[in-house]
C-alpha cells in the first residue's frame, strides 16, 4: 500500500509539474520539495487516521488495566493498509497489548493479545519505537494547545534514510486548526537524533466557521520558511478536507493552492 501512495502522489505531483508555463518555469529544487511535500504529507494523514480508528476501537475491546499498560502504538505497513500495534514496556522491552489494522478511515481487524500469545514486536516496530523514544526526549517545544503532541512516525523512504518522526499540536476545539506547533525531526539508522525543523515561527490556528460569515471553501495562509508548501499543509488538506491557499515570499512572492493530493501554483509574483 505505501508504495501505491507513493506512485500515486508522485503521478499527481508530475502532472502538475509538466504542465502549463508557470509549472514549467518551477527550479529543480521546487519541483522536488513539492513532490515530497505531498509524499509526505499523504502519509502523515493516513498513518494519524490510521491511529485515530484504531484508538476507538482499543478502548472498547480491551480492559482498563490493559490500557493502563499501554505507553504509545507503532504504524507499519501492510499491503492493504497499516497496521497500529498498541505496546506496553517490560524489562526495557516493548511488548504488543493491542493491534488493529486500517485502510484509509476504516478498521479491517483487530487482535487483543492475551497472555499466553506471542507479544514481541518486529525489529522495524523496534526501531519505530526507540526513534520516538529519542524525539520525545530531545524535544523542547510545546504544543500550540494544552494538550499533548500527536506523534506520527514515517518509517525510512528508502533503505539508509532517516525515520522521521512529527510532533503535531492535536485539535482541542471544534473547527479550529493548529497550523503552528508541527515539528520534524530526524532518526538515523544507527538510532542517533539527526537534523530538526520546525514548521511555523508562532502558535497560528485557523477557523473553517468564522463569526458573521459563510462557512469558507478554502484556508489561507503565509508561510515565511520555505518557497514551496511543506507536508504540513498537504496533511491539513486532506484533514479538513478543503484547499489551503499557501503564499510564500522566497525568493518571490507567489500563492499555491493545496488541494489534499496535488498543488498547484496560482499565482507568480515578482
Amino acid at each position: 500500500m505505501q508504495s501505491l501512495v507513493r506512485t500515486i502522489t508522485l503521478v499527481l505531483a508530475l502532472c502538475f509539474l509538466t504542465t502549463g508555463p508557470a509549472a514549467a518555469a518551477l527550479p529543480a529544487a521546487d519541483e522536488a520539495a513539492l513532490i515530497q511535500a505531498l509524499e509526505r504529507g499523504e502519509q502523515i494523514y493516513l498513518y494519524d487516521q490510521a491511529a485515530w480508528v484504531t484508538t476507538d476501537v482499543m478502548v472498547e475491546k480491551t480492559t482498563p488495566a490493559a490500557r493502563a499498560r499501554i505507553d504509545g502504538w507503532v504504524i507499519t505497513p501492510k499491503a492493504d493498509g497499516l497496521t497500529v500495534v498498541y505496546y506496553g514496556w517490560k524489562d526495557a522491552t516493548p511488548y504488543a497489548i493491542f493491534a488493529g489494522d486500517a485502510k484509509e478511515k476504516t478498521v479491517t481487524g483487530f487482535r487483543v493479545f492475551g497472555p499466553d500469545d506471542d507479544t514481541s514486536l518486529t525489529a522495524e516496530q523496534i526501531r519505530l519505537v526507540k526513534a520516538t523514544d529519542t524525539v520525545r526526549a530531545l524535544a523542547e517545544q510545546q504544543p500550540c494547545a494544552n494538550a499533548r503532541f500527536n506523534t506520527v512516525t514515517l518509517p525510512p523512504a528508502r533503505p539508509g534514510d532517516p525515520i522521521l518522526v512529527y510532533l503535531l499540536t492535536p485539535q482541542t476545539r471544534e473547527h479550529q486548526f493548529p497550523f503552528g506547533g508541527h515539528f520534524r525531526y530526524e532518526v538515523g539508522a544507527d538510532g542517533s537524533p539527526g537534523a530538526s525543523r520546525a514548521f511555523t515561527r508562532s502558535c497560528i490556528t485557523l477557523s473553517d466557521t468564522p463569526e458573521g460569515a459563510g462557512k469558507p471553501v478554502a484556508l489561507l495562509i503565509t508561510h515565511l520558511l520555505d518557497p514551496t508548501p511543506t507536508e504540513i499543509h498537504v496533511w491539513l488538506s486532506l484533514w479538513i478536507d478543503k484547499p489551503v491557499y499557501v503564499g510564500t515570499a522566497t525568493p518571490k512572492q507567489r500563492i499555491w493552492a493545496v488541494e489534499g493530493h496535488r498543488i498547484r501554483l496560482i499565482k507568480d509574483g515578482e
